[in-house]
């Protein structure tokens, strides 16, 4: 039987939730009970990311791993990875400086981590490392840019709205309205990565090294932006880089694009159309204008069907919840 991904994509993330949230309320009491720390967060992680997306996995039968979008990638690419980082970076102290001195909102959390340095305080830096570096990106790259955004575009919409509600999916997963913002603009990223290169591991790489600057370097940037004296320089500073590195990082993926384009590649999830088998039509995207405008005129319902998805609202409505307290 055929699943509808507007269906069972949310309700996939709608049990990451609820395990996120089950977490939080026992994460003292199971990690600071003692022994190995780090291994318990990584095991929490993989229980509430890896063991579900594996379920997910058999649930839609043999042969779903070819479809996801993992695969290896031209060194050209890397570029774009690298500059993507330095956007984060810059675009995350812009955020905080405006909730900090426009918004005055007091942020006791440097980093989305803070929560784990109480207990992961005197653990080895190779551990704190894969706690909370390697496995997030890991487990979050595996849902969101590749089993997430596989699924929408399998649904037909288009990359442009499966993005967007992959990216607003990956949002939510904070439950924090002040985190929300800085995981919607590395969500935006990590999509305009992979659809360039094709491949979601650009994006894990990327996110990989994003976790390393929140782990390791974030605190001393946090400490100059919380100063007062700091406030102008820090918004010329960090809008400078974000705004030069931005351009460049649009400059990278128009060049990735446009070799593509000229080599005759298939751009990358985007012309997929909903098929039977469930499987990118290849043959469908050859066949030129016509196949493309009688894609476009059921897109739109397409999109209406996945947006007001009762599965996709049951997230939302979950996360509108949570920020509202009922989760302290």
């Amino acid at each position: 039987m055929k699943k509808n991904p507007a269906m069972t994509t949310p309700l996939f993330v709608l049990v990451i939730y609820l395990l996120i949230m089950a977490e939080r309320l026992v994460r003292n009491r199971i990690i600071g009970t003692g022994g190995n720390r780090f291994l318990t967060v990584i095991i929490l992680q993989i229980l509430i990311f890896i063991i579900p997306s594996v379920i997910f996995f058999r649930i839609k039968g043999i042969g779903y791993s070819k479809k996801m979008n993992i695969r290896l990638f031209s060194p050209d690419k890397i570029g774009c990875v690298f500059i993507s980082v330095i956007v984060l970076a810059a675009g995350t102290a812009l955020i905080k400086l405006a909730q900090i001195h426009i918004f005055h909102i007091e942020l006791t959390d440097y980093s989305i981590f803070s929560s784990y340095f109480s207990v992961l305080e005197n653990e080895p830096i190779l551990a704190v490392a894969m706690a909370l570096v390697v496995t997030p990106a890991l487990c979050e790259e595996l849902v969101f840019r590749t089993v997430v955004l596989t699924e929408y575009n399998s649904a037909g919409i288009g990359a442009p709205a499966a993005s967007i509600i992959s990216v607003s999916l990956f949002s939510m997963m904070t439950m924090d309205i002040n985190m929300f913002p800085i995981y919607l603009m590395s969500g935006i990223v990590y999509c305009m990565i992979t659809y360039a290169a094709g491949s979601s591991l650009p994006a894990f790489i990327a996110h990989l090294a994003f976790n390393s600057y929140l782990a390791f370097a974030e605190k001393y940037v946090f400490n100059a932006l919380t100063n007062p004296a700091n406030t102008v320089i820090s918004f010329f500073t960090f809008g400078l880089i974000f705004l030069v590195f931005l351009v460049l990082l649009f400059a990278d993926l128009e060049r990735i694009l446009k070799r593509s384009a000229f080599n005759g590649t298939p751009s990358p999830s985007y012309m997929l159309v909903k098929a039977e088998d469930e499987t990118p039509d290849i043959a469908a995207t050859e066949a030129g204008e016509n196949v493309r405008h009688a894609g476009m005129s059921r897109n739109m319902k397409e999109i209406i069907e996945v947006v007001i998805s009762p599965t996709l609202l049951l997230c939302v409505l979950f996360f509108v919840i949570m920020i509202f307290g009922f989760a302290k």
